[in-house]
């Protein structure tokens, strides 16, 4: 089964990653915070990098979630 190589708590964290990163670069748009999107590009890279290594490739992250790693990222 896919899920015997994600755990929930991987799939809610990444997640909540997506979600944290959205969040806080929508707030800092609000806030007139100057953010470049190659900064926050970088570190959703380096998350995604991680997933990626917790499960073993992006094929089974893509698997597991049914959608492809660039899409996650958009």
């Amino acid at each position: 089964s896919q899920e015997s190589y994600v755990s929930e708590d991987m799939k809610c964290n990444v997640f909540e990653t997506l979600l944290i990163n959205k969040v806080l670069l929508a707030k800092a748009e609000i806030d007139s915070v100057v953010v470049q999107k190659s900064m926050v590009d970088e570190q959703l890279d380096r998350r995604m990098e991680y997933f990626i290594a917790q499960v073993g490739s992006a094929e089974k992250l893509e698997s597991f979630y049914g959608i492809s790693h660039r899409l996650l990222k958009k």
